[in-house]
């Protein structure tokens, strides 16, 4: 069988977002297994410069996360929490509380009430902070009329993994974590951070005022209760330890690749703030208050 030239990675590329199987924000960089189109080359990133290795498959083939993409839902948000596919909330400018209905053409409810930042937990679990720092979690799925009731103590910024994993932060950095006892409702963890995520399965990551990034080892023992992971973000999100993301101040996106050692994958898009979930969803809002939901395939 008589072997085809080697295809250059940018020919493959440009080949695949005219066949609109890659989509054209989608970086160069993401791809990490290419297989030309009848042809006998395969271009496997180990290492730079790029590895040849040969194959005879006769398609193009991409990794999830090369084929995946951002679909725009309607409506206008400044912050969004995503527990779950039929967990997700946010709050626009002007502190206005909305819950993701499940239909696309008709994507918003509003709940009453006023906050500047929301967490939504995978088991259905929100709580919220407004303007003043006060604290409140959801109890209209409890009949409430009242909807919200308030609990002591004050955040700026707050997420709920689950209804036994909330944490937050207060406008001088203060980490607290929920003790699961409203008449005592947090304890303070050792640490100064300006955004915090937390996921359902306890995992709890978080960025600090110079973009550092952390991950709470508190409870495996670690008298430091962080670890610091390179990189830079300003906000961060968790869904559970395998979905974990996060913007830079720059408002690039990027999502957690497991291994410590390279541990941020950059994303296509641009957007100020995300929520993931414990099931893989991913949200985000941008600079303009456009929505945005992370579609796989």
């Amino acid at each position: 069988m008589k072997r085809t030239p080697i295809t250059p990675l940018s020919a493959l590329y440009k080949l695949a977002v005219q066949a609109d199987i890659l989509h054209p924000l989608t970086p160069l960089s993401s791809l990490v297994i290419v297989h030309s189109v009848c042809a006998l080359s395969v271009y496997h990133r180990l290492a730079m410069p790029w590895k040849q290795i040969l194959s005879t498959l006769c398609f193009i083939s991409l990794l999830p996360l090369a084929m995946a993409s951002w679909k725009q839902i309607p409506g206008g948000l400044t912050r969004i929490s995503a527990g779950s596919v039929s967990n997700v909330w946010g709050v626009n400018a002007g502190g206005n509380i909305f819950r993701y209905t499940g239909d696309d053409s008709n994507p918003w409810r509003q709940i009453p009430g006023a906050l500047t930042d929301i967490g939504a937990g995978a088991d259905g679990t929100v709580w919220g902070v407004n303007s003043a720092g006060n604290i409140f979690r959801y109890t209209g799925d409890q009949g409430d009329p009242n909807h919200w009731i308030q609990i002591s103590g004050g955040l700026t910024r707050i997420s709920a993994g689950s209804r036994t994993n909330v944490w937050g932060v207060n406008a001088g950095g203060s980490i607290f974590r929920y003790t699961g006892d409203d008449s005592n409702p947090w304890v303070q963890i050792p640490g100064s951070l300006t955004d915090i995520g937390a996921g359902a399965d306890g995992t709890v990551w978080g960025v600090n005022s110079a973009g550092n990034i952390f991950r709470y080892t508190g409870d495996q023992g670690d008298p430091n209760h962080w670890v610091q992971i390179s990189g830079g973000l300003t906000a961060i999100a968790a869904g559970i330890k395998t979905n974990v993301w996060g913007v830079n101040a720059g408002g690039s996106i990027f999502s957690y690749s497991g291994d410590d050692s390279n541990p941020f994958v950059q994303i296509a898009g641009g957007l100020v703030d995300i929520g993931a979930g414990a099931d893989g969803v991913v949200w985000g809002v941008n600079s303009g208050g456009a929505i945005f939901r992370w579609i796989r395939d």
